[in-house]
């Protein structure tokens, strides 16, 4: 049998489009404040979870980072570390569909969600007349 001959390609066409320029993301607030959560929950998710009508933390591996808060209502403060909590992808989803309040199984723990009312009061001071 006889070998065919290689055919022959004509290189790939390349786009004259220049690229488009990626904004640094360095500096953003968002990914500071990411960091700035892994260093203080160490990697572990923070919220606690309903056990036989105790509530116990949830220790897994925290993904997510999760707004005590709605974004919308923390104003200044949306960017604190305060005003977020590391959850796992699992209790992430718990916490942000209903049931709400008493009835919830997924719950932020209180001294954290006290810390975030702080904060946000702080970063939204009274105007005195």
């Amino acid at each position: 049998m006889k070998r065919k001959a290689a055919m022959k390609r004509s290189p790939m066409k390349r786009s004259t489009k220049p690229m488009r320029k990626i904004k640094p993301c360095v500096a953003s607030a968002q990914r500071k404040q990411r960091f700035a959560l892994r260093k203080r929950s160490l990697g572990r998710c923070e919220m606690e979870f309903l056990v036989v009508g105790e509530w116990a933390r949830c220790l897994s591996h925290a993904v997510d980072p999760s707004h005590i808060v709605k974004r919308r209502n923390c104003g200044k403060a949306r960017d604190l570390v305060d005003v977020v909590v590391a959850s796992c992808r699992p209790c992430h989803e718990r916490y942000e569909k209903p049931p709400f309040g008493d009835k919830a199984d997924v719950r932020v723990p209180q001294a954290l969600r006290a810390l975030a009312l702080a904060a946000i009061a702080a970063a939204h001071p009274k105007v005195a007349s």
